[in-house]
């Protein structure tokens, strides 16, 4: 099968560390379409946190592109212009929206597409597990949230009941709980 070939790509906005991407596509009858994506300029990592007693470390967070608080794990990139690996910047991330410090990090495979069809950047799924709480959270100006924590079994609960509905902590989970020696199937 021919598939479209990208030709041009051009940057149409770039600001806090995201991106909108105007690319040019020839498709295999030889037309010529524009297509949007959007993404971050760096590859987050989206934290599964687990106390020592199986509670699951999570946040009442506002998101504007929903215009509304949405229930999700910890994650996030490091500030532009800083490179670190996935465990760094979870451990980084944990530390800064929570105030927690895990003992043990352990990235969970590949990197995840957030939406191939229209997002550029994937996401790092990271299991730390050994968490106690260290400090206050220390959000940017941007950012507001609240710390809650979740029996695994509630966590696990929400997520079938509806009211997890943050397509990453949902992925994250899945690929955390066999390592905490939950079954799945």
């Amino acid at each position: 099968m021919e598939y479209p070939k990208m030709i041009d790509e051009r940057v149409s906005r770039k600001k806090y560390g995201k991106v909108i991407v105007e690319r040019r596509f020839q498709l295999p009858n030889r037309k010529v379409i524009d297509y949007f994506v959007w993404g971050g300029t760096t590859i987050p990592s989206i934290v599964f946190p687990v106390t020592p007693n199986n509670k699951v470390i999570a946040l009442g967070q506002f998101r504007y592109a929903i215009n509304d608080v949405l229930v999700e794990l910890p994650g996030g990139c490091l500030s532009r212009g800083r490179t670190a690996t996935a465990e760094e910047t979870a451990r980084n991330e944990l530390k800064e929206e929570t105030g927690y410090r895990a003992m043990s990090f352990r990235t969970l495979g590949q990197p995840i597409w957030i939406d191939p069809a229209n997002c550029v950047t994937p996401f790092i799924p990271v299991l730390a597990t050994g968490c106690q709480k260290v400090s206050e959270p220390n959000l940017d100006e941007t950012e507001f949230a609240e710390v809650i924590l979740y029996s695994l079994q509630d966590w696990i609960s929400k997520i079938h009941d509806g009211k997890i509905l943050d397509s990453k902590s949902i992925a994250t989970t899945f690929l955390a709980l066999p390592h905490l020696g939950v079954g799945i199937g």
